[in-house]
């Protein structure tokens, strides 16, 4: 979708209603497949909110107030928020994000696909995709994330 759809559609949702959304991901791939032109995407689909304040969400409340929480290395912030707390511009990548939250209880569609050195869509190998990539536990999710707006397909 284009930055300007995109923009449209987020800018008429109310802050935290519930709306799906479609998009990809790359997936990081081995070095050896990645110098055969093999390209791993994850297709998504999942029911998320955007306009959450971050420090609302009650996982997050519940994380920090852990007796063993310890608050992530301060890190120099690169967001230019063009609609606060659910569009910005990231002056590192010189790209454009939305920022979303996930749903207690909605589940997530996903479809892996691979495609070869030609570009034409081969059988999907998890062998493929570096291993870290399938080591993440349920504590790895984070309460919100960021989608690239070059990588959403459609939202509803």
């Amino acid at each position: 979708m284009k930055l300007e759809n995109v923009k449209n559609v987020i800018v008429a949702k109310k802050n935290g209603v519930f709306f799906r959304i479609n998009y990809r991901t790359e997936i990081p791939v081995k070095a050896e497949f990645k110098k055969a032109g093999i390209n791993l995407v994850k297709f998504t689909e999942k029911t998320v909110r955007t306009g959450v304040n971050y420090e609302h969400i009650q996982a997050v409340i519940d994380k920090k107030s852990a007796e063993d929480y310890v608050a992530p290395a301060h890190r120099e912030n690169h967001k230019d928020w063009i609609v606060n707390n659910k569009l910005f511009y990231n002056t590192n990548t010189n790209k454009y994000y939305v920022r979303l939250a996930h749903c207690n209880g909605s589940k997530a569609k996903s479809k892996y696909v691979a495609y070869g050195a030609d570009g034409n869509e081969i059988e999907f190998d998890k062998n493929y995709a570096v291993n870290s990539y399938w080591n993440k536990s349920n504590n790895d999710i984070k309460s919100v994330f960021d989608v690239n707006v070059d990588n959403i397909m459609s939202i509803a």
